[in-house]
């Protein structure tokens, strides 16, 4: 160990050289007691003194890059680093990132180049599906000069989908299908470089390109999209993939609401096939907003059923019932014929951007996915058809 001291005071030196002296095992010689009785200090002000005035250099531990040795930063740092033989500096760290950084930004920009030209996006390409998640993610993180698109914040005020656990997905669907493409000025801290260029990265944490042909702007592309979304022509030549998203989507509606329900009375519960199955059965015949009524009674009756049993029963056995609960009351309501009330959109739950696009825009419905059963938009589409 190499010790450079600051000041030139003797005592200061001599305090300084005691602090850092060790043995031909790598052990310190004093403890900081010792040297406080010596001098007439606390142990703590013998290492303030010590921090203060004096750096100390490792003899065996340097950087990988440039073989600047290492500075300890107390007795602590010390005893961590006996073992490490591996070490690289701050400046050549920062050096790294730079260079590292350079190459991610440009095996991003390539990919986006080489798809621009071989493989642009075009109206063309755009089934119903992903015409309509396209257009929500731009209208949901489009910058305001609609050139690109930010990064997804789960926190924003606006929802893209109706199942927030959706909204991932729908996104790198997005980016599997060369609609988008990651903007080389993203965070580049977000992506790790693989072998052979290929890379990984998070999609919630990344900007957005649209891979357009050279000449075509986004805010040209984004308004031909809205067009396309608000034309009857559309609408009528592509019928049967509109109802098909009506489902999904009505389903979604459905799933965050229970979701959303069995988080607030703390039930634990992650919907799976059997829970889709029963939803999807119960929307054949009736609207959202009579399938939250059916969800609301069902969560709350096994929350109260809960509490009332004292803990006979664990709350995940409770959840469990809660499925079933549902089944029952809504083939119950439909067997009898009964007057099934719809309720209203809960507020912490309002319509999704992909849902106002979808019934609103492109079916000219008043939130018709929530308050109309599916059936009656069938119709309705039959009707615009004819």
């Amino acid at each position: 160990m190499k010790v450079t001291c600051f000041d030139n005071r003797p005592e200061i030196i001599q305090i300084c050289a005691d602090y850092w002296e060790i043995d031909n095992k790598g052990a310190f010689l004093h403890n900081t007691s010792e040297i406080g009785k010596k001098y007439g200090l606390s142990s703590t002000k013998v290492t303030h003194i010590a921090k203060e005035y004096s750096c100390a250099y490792s003899s065996s531990l340097i950087c990988s890059f440039c073989s600047v040795p290492y500075q300890y930063v107390n007795r602590t740092d010390y005893h961590s680093k006996m073992e490490i033989n591996d070490w690289t500096c701050n400046d050549c760290l920062a050096d790294e990132e730079v260079i590292l950084n350079e190459k991610k930004q440009r095996v991003i920009s390539y990919e986006f180049i080489e798809q621009q030209k071989n493989f642009p996006l075009s109206m063309e390409r755009l089934d119903v599906r992903l015409s309509v998640l396209l257009l929500s993610l731009i209208r949901y993180g489009a910058n305001e000069d609609l050139t690109y698109i930010n990064e997804y914040l789960n926190g924003k005020n606006d929802r893209l989908s109706p199942d927030e656990d959706d909204n991932i997905d729908f996104i790198d669907e997005l980016y599997r299908n060369g609609c988008i493409a990651i903007a080389p000025f993203s965070h580049l801290e977000t992506l790790t470089l693989k072998e052979g260029n290929n890379f990984s990265f998070y999609p919630s944490s990344v900007k957005w390109l649209l891979p357009l042909p050279v000449g075509q702007t986004f805010r040209e592309f984004t308004i031909l999209l809205e067009a396309k979304l608000a034309a009857t022509d559309f609408l009528e030549a592509n019928y049967d993939e509109v109802i098909e998203l009506c489902k999904e989507i009505s389903l979604s509606e459905c799933l965050a609401y229970l979701k959303y329900k069995m988080e607030e009375h703390k039930l634990p519960f992650s919907p799976g096939d059997k829970t889709k199955l029963v939803l999807t059965k119960a929307l054949e015949q009736y609207s959202v907003a009579q399938v939250y009524g059916f969800i609301w009674t069902a969560v709350s009756n096994t929350a109260a059923y809960y509490m009332r049993t004292q803990g006979s029963i664990s709350k995940r056995q409770a959840a469990n019932a809660v499925v079933g609960n549902i089944e029952r009351n809504f083939e119950r309501a439909y067997t009898q014929n009964w007057d099934v009330k719809a309720y209203r959109r809960d507020h912490n739950l309002p319509q999704s951007i992909i849902s106002r696009l979808l019934f609103n825009v492109l079916l000219h419905t008043d939130d018709g996915g929530f308050y109309l059963p599916l059936r009656k938009i069938i119709n309705l589409e039959e009707a615009l058809s004819t």
